[in-house]
This record gives structure tokens, sequence and C-alpha cells, in this order.
């Protein structure tokens, strides 16, 4: 990559004003830092910016989730008006080119921002690259036969050759943006790379992982260098973690603490200022009947409640009893710890295809024996005849396990 190849900073969604979510358990203490945490990460874009001497900065994503407030509007106002003045050109070519005019309502737009959207101009030409937006309706328009960054809406799941984007296209650009997407992507199709920069500040853990901005560099021979930076100040992570009903409470603190220090602390960027970390506890029915959610919450929150002087971890547990085979038919396994055992497979199998459980294997068991009369055997019954959600029923079914094995 030539040295003097134009560097552009490229920006997803930045979620301004965005509310982040399930985060259960957060106190005070982190009240305001889950606030501002989209407008922590819009910072430290401006800090890359110009950390980075690049030549512009592209945002392609929204700005905003909701009308601006005048504290958000000024701060971006401020900071892209802070890039303007050392010589750093600013494009938008995001989805909602109306969030323009909201600023402009604000008397928060700044004046020298590029707009890149149908109505206004639809190709551009910033620090000696051709940008155009690229879309279907809009390729057939363009003046220009080589184009360095065509930006599209569409979203690219698995792009393949005859995709819309090159099937009949007699225009080819090396980089492909795409501003539809929350995640980062990045894929080589023919001649082209297509990659989507993501959002900034994921505001829901629904996509985990960590979010970060792309520092671009594509040279006259039409190779594309692409470097992703972490900038977000909240992380979402998945883990799991499966049990053995053999293993002691120091077993399981063990390897909980060796999937943190392999998925969180050497993954997790320096930068972070809280990470939260839902974990997916799974196990037999009888390993989990051991532990219930609250005790092994206690026991990450003892332990694991930061991961070094600058980021704090919450922890979220979810136990999940995972059971497997088919019924047994035979009269004589018809006792009380197979009609609990077979509850939770048929809550398994239902929490998967339906968020209203349904039993309907429930009206069979209880015919064959009516003589039944465990208490949270019959409480369970009731709460998945009423539809509760599955999660209530599963914590009196893993109930009923421990007073049989307390009983036994």
């Amino acid at each position: 990559m030539l040295a003097e190849a134009p560097r552009l900073l490229i920006a997803g969604h930045l979620h301004l004003d965005g509310v982040l979510r399930g985060l259960p358990g957060v106190g005070d203490p982190h009240h305001e830092l889950l606030r501002d945490a989209p407008l922590t990460a819009f910072e430290r874009l401006i800090e890359t910016a110009l950390e980075q001497n690049v030549d512009a900065l592209l945002l392609a994503g929204s700005l905003f989730d909701h009308l601006p407030s005048i504290r958000t509007a000024a701060l971006f106002r401020d900071g892209i008006e802070a890039l303007q003045e050392e010589g750093i050109v600013t494009v938008y070519a995001g989805p909602n080119p109306d969030q323009i005019r909201q600023l402009s309502k604000l008397n928060c737009c700044p004046q020298e921002m590029i707009l890149l959207a149908p109505g206004h101009r639809t190709e551009i030409t910033v620090a000696s690259l051709q940008l155009a937006l690229f879309d279907e309706q809009h390729r057939n328009s363009l003046t220009k036969s080589k184009i360095d960054i065509g930006i599209t809406w569409d979203t690219f799941g698995h792009i393949s050759d005859d995709h819309r984007l090159f099937h009949g296209n007699r225009i080819s650009a090396p980089l492909i943006l795409s501003v539809a997407h929350e995640s980062s992507v990045t894929q080589q199709v023919q001649n082209s790379i297509v990659h989507a920069p993501g959002s900034v500040q994921a505001i829901s853990g629904s996509i985990p992982g960590v979010r970060t901005v792309t520092l671009c560099q594509l040279d006259t021979n039409g190779e594309v260098d692409l470097q992703s930076i972490p900038l977000s100040a909240v992380v979402y992570k998945e883990l799991e973690c499966l049990l053995n009903e053999k293993e002691s409470l120091d077993d399981v603190e063990l390897r909980l603490a060796e999937i943190i220090e392999q998925q969180v602390e050497k993954t997790l960027p320096a930068n972070v200022n809280l990470c939260h970390l839902n974990w997916s506890i799974k196990g037999s029915s009888k390993a989990v009947a051991k532990w219930s959610s609250q005790t092994l919450l206690e026991l990450l929150d003892l332990n694991y409640s930061e991961m070094n002087s600058s980021t704090e971890l919450i922890n979220q547990v979810q136990l999940i009893p995972q059971l497997s085979g088919s019924p047994h038919r035979h009269e004589e396994a018809f006792d009380e710890e197979w009609i609990e055992e077979e509850l939770l497979r048929y809550l398994s199998e239902e929490c998967q295809s339906n968020a209203e459980c349904r039993f309907d294997g429930i009206e069979q068991i209880d015919k064959k024996h009516s003589e039944l009369n465990l208490l949270p055997f019959q409480e369970l019954k009731q709460e998945l005849e009423t539809k509760t959600l599955c999660h209530r029923a599963a914590e009196l079914g893993l109930q009923a396990l421990r007073d049989q094995q307390k009983a036994g």
C-alpha cells in the first residue's frame, strides 16, 4: 500500500441518543456510562480521525435513533466542525438524509458537511477518490465509468457473483460499502471487496460482539486495505458453560474463570469501560438441578465484577436444562422422576419453537398418573395451561427435582 494513498475513516450507525437495552441489574453507578455510551463512542470517533490523520470521515449509517436532543445535536456539530478545522472532510451517506434536516432545524448542522443522497449528490470526489451511490437506480445515472467506493443501502447477507450489485453491472468498484448492517461484514466478490462497517456502539445484546470503525486506504491500483478500530464504551458478549453433575463448586468456578480468560480477557479491547456477559449455563437435568441461577450469579459477581481497573463486568445467568432421548413407554418407567424429566424435555423443545410454551403431552401423562400429587408438578401444569412464560415453568420443574433429591 502506497504511503500517499488516501486515508478514510468509515463509521456505520452512530445511535446517538440511543438507549442501551438488555442490561438487568445495572444500578446507579453505571447510569451515566450507559446513558452516554453512544456519545462516548462518537467522541472517540472524532479523536481517532484526528490521531490517524485521515483525509475524510465517511458516515455510512444512521446518526440518531430518535429525534435528536439539543445536547446530542450540538455534540455532533462540534465534533464534525473540529475535524473541518483540521482539513478533514466529512461525508454523510447514510440511509436517513432527513436527519440532516433535523439538525438544520436545531441550527446544529455542520455547514461544510457533504450529503451523498438521492435528491442531492449521488457521486462526489473526496481526496482524489470517486464515491458514488451504488444502488441499481443510481448506477445508471453515474457520469464516471470508474468508481473507487460504491455505497449501497442493501444488506449483504451472502453475496455471490450473480448478486444484483454485480450481475450485468457495467461499472465496478474496488470497495463497496453497505450502510444496512449492525455488525461488521467483509467479503471478497469478483474484483471487489464488499464491506459493512456496522455500528460504532451496540445498543442491544441481540447482536453481541465488539463494534468498530474502519480505517481504509485505497491506492491508484485499486488495492484496498481495511483496518478495524474498536471504539465502543460498552460491549455485549455471549458466553456458554456446560455443567457436569459430578462437579463441585470449586470445579465450576475454575471453568468459569477459564472461559472469562479465553473469551473475555484475551479478546476485549482495552478501551471498553463496561462488558455485559450473558451466560448460558447448560447441563443435564440432574447437573442443572444442583444449582440455581442466583447461586451462579453470586459466584460470578463475587469473583468477576471487573476485568481490570478500567473495565467492569456485568453478569447475567440463564440456567438451561438439556434433555435428549425419546420418552419411555414401559409402565415401569412411569415414576415421578421420569415425569419431571419429561416435563423439562418438552419445555426445552417447546422453548425453541415457540415463546408461548404449550405442553401437549401433559394430559396424557396426567391421565395415566392421576394419583400423582406432587405440588411443584401440579403448579407447573397450571403455569403451562395458562401459557405463562417458559422460564417460570422451567424453574418450577427444577425445584421439583431439587425437592426430590433432598427427600431421597
